[in-house]
C-alpha cells in the first residue's frame, strides 16, 4: 500500500497526465438480426479527416472499446459494400463516458446481375494483430501489392512506397516474419505480385522480438504479409530514358524480384547521368533540414558530402542484391551484397580574395572538380533460432569505401591538386533474448565496428613549392547493451567504448615577398572513451526517461612535446511524463580537439589556415555548458503546434599563436578567456481543414560571446559580439486533384562585433508548384524555385521544373514521362570578415537545361 501511495504523490507533483479515455459499446446486426463483422471508423470533427483508429466487433456482433486519442468530436462511420452507410457523432465526448450504440444495418438498393455466395473470413482480429484475407478483399483486377494494401481500411500507401496506418508511419513491413526489404518499401509495393499473398496482418504493438513483445508496448505499427505456398514468382520493374539539353542525358533503372515461401531474394540496378531526372536537384520536401548553401545533391545519390551550388552528377551506378532463406524452420539467413560507382564533375567560376594583415594570399579565377569514388557492400544476418524462451541473431558487415578525387585550382600564382581516399568499414554483432520468467525478461547485444580513413593534400604552385598534410585516422567502437524487462519496469543499460588514433603530418613552404616561411609538425591525436546511456520506462505511470554520460580521454604528442592528456564528461537527461510533455537537462566539460571528420572537412584554401599553428595547449580550451529545456505540445481543434525555450553557458580558455616572417606578419600569442551564452526559442504550428493545410515552423537563437584577447608584451583586447539568427518556414496548399503548394523558406543573420555590425545575410527561398490529375491517366505537375542567399547583394537562382506522366496501360503499369528543367543565372556574391585580419569574396554563375523522355513499365 505505501509503494501505492509513493508512486501516487509522485505523479501528483512531477506530472500533468493526459486522460482522454471515453468506452463505446453496443452490437452491429443486419435488419434479420444477424451480426455483422465490420470495421468501425474513428475520425476526429469531421467526416472527411484521416482515420484515427480502427475496431472491429466480435464474431456475435457485439464490441466495447476505449478511445485513447483527444477528439473535440468523435466521428463513427461504417461504410460496406453491400449496406447502407451509418455515420454517427458524439460532439463534445467527456472523460469516462461510456457510450452505447445498437447498430443495424440495411441493405443497399441495387440489381443484381449475378450472385456469387464467397466463405471467405475477410478479418480476424486478435490481441494487437488484425489479419485481412487476402482472397476476400480481391476482385481480380490487382496486379501489384499496394492495389491489395489500398483496400484495407486507414492504410495509406505512397507513391515513394512509405505507408500509414491510422495516420501513424508503419515502421517495419515484412515477408513471412522475415524483414526483406528493411526501408526500400517502394520496390516491395510496386513490384511484387499480388497473387503471392494469402493474408495481411496489421500489428499495431510491433516487436521484432516476439520475447519482448510481451514486456514492451512499444507503439510502433508492423506489417506482416504471411506468403501462399506457390511456385516461385518473378516480377520485374524498369524505366528507361534518354534525353537532351546541355548535354546527352541517359536513365536505366530495374528492380527484379523473385519470391516463394522460404525463399526471397531482390536485386536492382541503375546507371543515369541525370541525378533522377534532375540536373540540378532541389529537394524543397525536407524544407526543415534544408541547406541554405545550396546543396543540390539528391538524397541518396551521392555519399560525397559536397555542398556546392554548381555540383552536377556526372555518372551513378549502383547494383544490390538481397537473399533471404531458411535452411531449417528456426533458422533464417539473409545474406546482401551492393556497389556503388560515382563520377561527379563540377565546373565554378570563382575569384577568392584572402588578405592577411595586408598581403594577398589568393587571386582565384576557375576551378575544376573531378571525383570518382565506389563503394561495395557484404552483409550477412543469421537468425540462429527462436524456441520460444530463447531468441539468437547474429550480423557481419563488412564494406569497402574507396574514394579517390583530385581537385585542380587554376590561379594567376597557383595550381592545386589534391587527393583523398576512404576506405575499409566492418561491423559485426550478435544480439540474444531470453524470457527468465512470466513477468521477468532480458536482452543482451554487442557490435564491433572498425573505420579507417586515409587522406592526403598536396599543393603545389609555380614555384614548385609544396603544402602538404596527410592524414591517417583509426576510429574503432565496441557497443554493449543490456534490458533487463518487467511488467512494470523496464531498465536498458548500454555501453559504448570508442577509440580514434589519429596521425597528421603537416608541412608547409610559402613564399612571399622573397621570404621562405616553413613550418613542419608531426602529431599523434588519440581520443577513448566510455559512453554510458541508461533507458527506464514505468508501464504503470507512463513515464520513460535516459540518462546519457560519457567519459574520456584525449592525448595529443607531437615531435617536441610529451603526451598531454584532457579529460571530458558529458552528461544529458531527459524525462518525458506523457506524450505533451518534455523535461531535458545537461551538463558537460569537455575539450576541444581535432576529430576525425573535422580533419576530413577541412577548409580547401590551406594558404590561410597554414599560417595559425595551434600550440601546445598549456592552458587546454575546457568548455563547461548547463543548459535545461522544457517542450509541450499542445493540440487544439486543426491546430497543434511546440513551444520551446533553451540556454546554454559555456566558458573556454585556450591558447593559439600566429606565426609568420617578421618582415610581414608580426608574431601574436592568443591566450583567450571567453564565455559563450545561446538561447534559443522554436515555435511550430500546424492548421488544417478538409482540403487545405497550412504549416509554420520558426526559431530565434543569440549567441553572446566575451572573451579577452591577451597579446603578447601584456596588451589585451575586450571583445564583445553578437550572432543572431531567425528562421520561419510556411506551407501552405490545398489537398484536391488540382491545387497548388507553396513553400517560403527565410533565414535572417546578423553578426557584431563590439557594437560594429560585421555581416548581414538575409536569404529566402520559395517553392510554387501546381499539380493536376485526368482521370487517372494523366498527371501534370509543374515547379518554380526562386532562391535569394542574400537580399542585400543582387543575386539569385530560379528553377523551373515540368513533369507529365501519361498512363498507357493500367495492366502493365505503363506509363510515359517527360521531365523537363531550365536553370536561370546563379550569381552569388558573399562577403565575411574575421575580426580585423581576413576577408574573402567569391561569386559563381551557372546555366543548365535538361529533357528527358522516360518509359517506365512492370512484368
Amino acid at each position: 500500500m505505501k509503494f501505492i501511495k509513493f508512486y501516487l504523490l509522485i505523479g501528483n507533483l512531477l506530472f500533468v497526465f493526459p486522460i482522454f479515455s471515453q468506452t463505446i459499446k453496443g452490437s452491429l446486426k443486419d435488419e434479420k438480426g444477424n451480426p455483422l463483422v465490420l470495421p468501425i471508423m474513428v475520425r476526429d470533427s469531421s467526416e472527411n479527416a484521416p482515420i484515427s483508429e480502427v475496431f472491429y466487433p466480435e464474431d456475435d456482433g457485439g464490441f466495447q472499446f476505449k478511445v485513447t486519442e483527444k477528439y473535440q468530436k468523435i466521428i463513427l462511420s461504417i461504410n460496406p459494400q453491400n449496406f447502407q452507410k451509418f455515420v454517427v457523432s458524439i460532439p463534445k465526448p467527456k472523460i469516462g463516458e461510456i457510450y452505447s450504440f445498437q447498430i443495424k444495418l440495411s441493405p443497399k438498393d441495387f440489381e443484381l446481375q449475378e450472385v456469387v455466395v464467397q466463405t471467405i473470413q475477410k478479418v480476424k482480429v486478435k490481441s494487437d494483430t488484425i489479419q485481412y484475407n487476402a482472397a476476400g478483399m480481391l476482385n481480380g483486377t490487382e496486379r501489384k501489392l499496394y492495389e491489395l494494401l489500398e483496400k484495407i481500411p486507414g492504410l495509406q500507401v505512397a507513391a515513394d512506397g512509405t505507408m500509414k496506418y491510422m495516420n501513424k508511419n508503419v515502421q517495419v513491413m515484412q515477408l513471412d516474419g522475415d524483414d526483406l526489404f528493411e526501408n526500400n518499401y517502394r520496390v516491395a509495393t510496386h513490384t511484387m505480385d499480388v497473387s503471392l499473398i494469402d493474408k495481411v496482418q496489421i500489428i499495431q504493438n510491433f516487436n521484432s522480438n516476439p520475447i519482448l513483445s510481451r514486456f514492451q508496448n512499444s507503439k510502433a505499427i508492423g506489417l506482416n504479409l504471411v506468403l501462399k505456398k506457390s511456385k516461385m514468382k518473378h516480377n520485374l520493374d524498369a524505366t528507361v530514358g534518354l534525353g537532351t539539353g546541355e548535354k546527352l542525358f541517359y536513365k536505366e533503372e530495374a528492380n527484379l524480384m523473385s519470391i516463394k515461401k522460404g525463399f526471397k531474394a531482390y536485386g536492382n540496378f541503375g546507371f543515369n547521368n541525370s541525378s533522377d531526372g534532375s540536373n540540378v536537384n532541389y529537394n524543397a520536401e525536407d524544407y526543415e533540414e534544408f541547406d541554405t548553401k545550396g546543396n543540390f545533391f539528391q538524397e541518396g545519390q551521392s555519399t560525397l558530402g559536397f555542398n556546392m551550388p554548381s555540383m552536377k552528377i556526372n555518372k551513378t551506378g549502383n547494383l544490390n542484391y538481397f537473399l533471404m532463406f531458411r535452411p531449417l524452420k528456426k533458422w533464417s539467413s539473409k545474406f546482401s551484397l551492393g556497389y556503388l560507382d560515382e563520377d561527379v564533375f563540377a565546373e565554378e567560376n570563382n575569384a577568392q580574395k584572402s588578405d592577411i594583415m595586408g598581403i594577398n594570399y589568393f587571386d582565384t579565377s576557375k576551378r575544376n572538380l573531378f571525383e570518382k569514388a565506389y563503394e561495395v557492400t557484404n552483409s550477412n544476418l543469421i537468425t540462429f533460432g527462436n524456441w520460444g524462451f530463447l531468441k539468437v541473431k547474429g550480423s557481419l558487415i563488412i564494406s569497402k569505401d574507396r574514394y579517390d578525387g583530385t581537385q585542380v585550382l587554376n590561379n594567376f600564382q597557383y595550381l592545386t591538386q589534391n587527393s583523398l581516399r576512404q576506405e575499409n568499414n566492418q561491423l559485426a554483432s550478435l544480439d540474444y533474448s531470453m524470457e527468465l520468467s512470466k513477468k521477468l525478461a532480458l536482452k543482451w547485444k554487442t557490435d564491433f565496428s572498425t573505420i579507417h580513413f586515409d587522406k592526403n593534400w598536396n599543393y603545389l604552385d609555380s614555384s614548385k613549392n609544396i603544402l602538404s598534410q596527410n592524414l591517417i585516422g583509426t576510429q574503432k567502437i565496441n557497443y554493449n547493451g543490456l534490458t533487463i524487462l518487467g511488467k512494470i519496469w523496464q531498465i536498458k543499460w548500454e555501453t559504448s567504448v570508442y577509440q580514434q588514433v589519429l596521425n597528421r603530418r603537416l608541412e608547409t613552404q610559402v613564399q612571399l615577398k622573397d621570404k621562405l616561411t616553413t613550418n613542419s609538425t608531426d602529431n599523434l591525436q588519440q581520443f577513448s572513451g566510455v559512453k554510458t546511456k541508461i533507458d527506464f520506462k514505468n508501464r504503470w505511470l507512463e513515464t520513460d526517461g535516459t540518462i546519457e554520460i560519457l567519459q574520456g580521454k584525449i592525448s595529443t604528442q607531437d615531435l617536441s612535446k610529451a603526451i598531454n592528456p584532457a579529460f571530458l564528461y558529458i552528461i544529458n537527461s531527459t524525462i518525458r511524463p506523457n506524450d505533451e510533455h518534455t523535461i531535458s537537462m545537461g551538463a558537460n566539460n569537455q575539450l576541444k580537439f581535432f576529430s576525425i571528420n573535422e580533419m576530413i572537412n577541412s577548409p580547401i584554401f590551406m594558404s590561410v589556415r597554414s599560417a595559425l599553428n595551434y600550440e601546445k595547449n598549456l592552458d587546454p580550451e575546457k568548455s563547461t555548458n548547463w543548459n535545461i529545456s522544457y517542450d509541450y505540445k499542445a493540440p487544439i481543434q486543426f491546430i497543434t503546434g511546440t513551444l520551446g525555450f533553451s540556454q546554454s553557458l559555456k566558458e573556454n580558455t585556450f591558447q593559439s599563436k600566429l606565426i609568420g616572417s617578421d618582415n610581414f606578419i608580426h608574431t601574436y600569442l592568443f591566450r583567450t578567456p571567453q564565455q559563450l551564452k545561446s538561447s534559443i526559442v522554436t515555435m511550430s504550428l500546424n492548421f488544417q481543414i478538409p482540403y487545405f493545410q497550412c504549416n509554420f515552423f520558426g526559431d530565434a537563437s543569440r549567441i553572446r560571446s566575451e572573451s579577452i584577447n591577451f597579446l603578447n608584451e601584456g596588451n589585451q583586447r575586450n571583445v564583445l559580439s553578437f550572432l543572431d539568427n531567425y528562421n520561419l518556414m510556411v506551407k501552405s496548399g490545398f489537398l484536391l486533384p488540382f491545387g497548388f503548394e507553396n513553400k517560403l523558406n527565410w533565414n535572417a543573420s546578423n553578426y557584431f562585433i563590439n557594437g560594429d555590425q560585421m555581416s548581414s545575410i538575409n536569404s529566402y527561398e520559395n517553392k510554387f508548384r501546381l499539380y493536376g490529375i485526368v482521370k487517372n491517366i494523366l498527371t501534370i505537375s509543374g515547379d518554380y524555385i526562386f532562391i535569394k542567399p542574400n537580399a542585400i547583394e543582387k543575386n539569385s537562382l530560379e528553377i523551373f521544373n515540368a513533369e507529365i506522366k501519361y498512363q498507357i496501360s493500367e495492366k502493365n503499369k505503363t506509363e510515359l514521362i517527360f521531365k523537363a528543367q531550365n536553370v536561370g543565372n546563379v550569381n552569388y556574391f558573399v562577403q565575411k570578415s574575421i575580426s580585423d585580419y581576413a576577408q574573402s569574396v567569391s561569386s559563381t554563375r551557372l546555366l543548365g537545361s535538361m529533357y528527358l523522355l522516360s518509359l517506365h513499365f512492370t512484368i
